[in-house]
């Protein structure tokens, strides 16, 4: 069976221009064609016909960088419940327009069998990349959000084995401190090159990427001397960090908008004022910061570090 949505402004998202009253054809969940009507030719009797007119048409749209289960987990939610609680965000998220995310750190292995649901379709949301638990080191960023804490060589290699045992299909490495962990501060380096590098290693191995939650000038070079494949934020971002991600080929997920999400929430009294005061100081030199990697060339992927509130 074919369906055809047609009628609506269609949006390709390929650089072409938008296509007023345009046509787009799907066979067993894939784009097969996009066009206007008389381009496509007669339609058989045999299809759905979906009537988009006086809508917009465009393709799902993907977030590379969210925790589904942070909310629950910082809620005191159990674990059974906590997942109850997902399933449905993730529903609501994909009726919202978002067919793939990228969850950048679960506190519980849940999130693995959630994502299993989704591919073998017992439960409804997007497609689903997971990198299970981040890993940082004792104490480090998400300490209190559940991530892994590992030291050293060898504890980061065994760290990120267990998390490609367990599932991940990337894994999320912390090499700067951040906005939700108190006691630290976004520009302090954390885990060293050699033990992300150890990780990272590990990820390769098994064809997977790494990527690393990194605020501070330092901690990102040292990310990117480690061989990550991606940059989670970016802040503090330089000329030599700007030269290094060119070089390499590596991807910037900014996340801006999380700094005003979390200052907003702030004024009705539903976050801590450290994160909020971190968030406000972040948000000041961000857009400058992201301008310039986005005019030399960066590979940008778009990520919201949201939340499943």
């Amino acid at each position: 069976m074919q369906t055809i949505i047609h009628g609506g402004l269609v949006i390709p998202a390929t650089g072409q221009e938008p296509i007023t009253r345009g046509i787009v054809a799907i066979e067993e969940g894939r784009i097969v064609a996009v066009g206007r009507g008389a381009d496509l030719g007669e339609l058989h009797s045999g299809v759905h016909r979906l009537d988009a007119t006086g809508c917009t048409v465009l393709p799902g749209l993907i977030d590379g960088h969210v925790h589904v289960f942070t909310y629950p987990h910082n809620a005191g939610f159990t674990e059974a419940e906590a997942t109850v609680w997902v399933t449905n965000y993730l529903r609501s998220a994909l009726c919202a327009g978002v067919t793939s995310v990228r969850d950048l750190s679960s506190p519980w292995d849940a999130i693995h069998a959630v994502k299993r649901g989704v591919e073998e379709k017992w439960i409804v949301g997007p497609r689903m990349r997971v990198a299970g638990r981040a890993i940082a080191m004792t104490g480090g960023h998400g300490y209190n959000e559940g991530v892994l804490e590992a030291d050293g060589i060898i504890g980061l290699r065994r760290a990120a084995r267990e998390q490609l045992k367990h599932g991940a299909d990337v894994i999320k490495l912390m090499a700067t401190g951040g906005v939700a962990t108190p006691g630290e501060l976004p520009t302090s380096w954390q885990l060293e090159v050699d033990e992300m590098r150890a990780a990272v290693q590990e990820a390769h191995k098994r064809g997977r990427p790494a990527t690393a939650h990194a605020y501070a000038t330092g901690g990102i070079k040292n990310a990117l001397l480690a061989g990550v494949d991606g940059i989670e934020h970016g802040v503090y971002l330089d000329d030599d960090v700007i030269e290094r991600m060119l070089e390499q080929g590596t991807f910037l997920s900014p996340t801006m908008s999380v700094y005003h999400r979390i200052i907003e929430a702030g004024k009705v009294g539903k976050m801590p004022a450290y994160r909020v005061e971190k968030a406000k100081r972040l948000a000041e030199v961000h857009g400058a910061t992201f301008r310039r990697a986005m005019e030399a060339g960066v590979k940008i992927s778009m990520g919201t570090d949201a939340v499943s509130l």
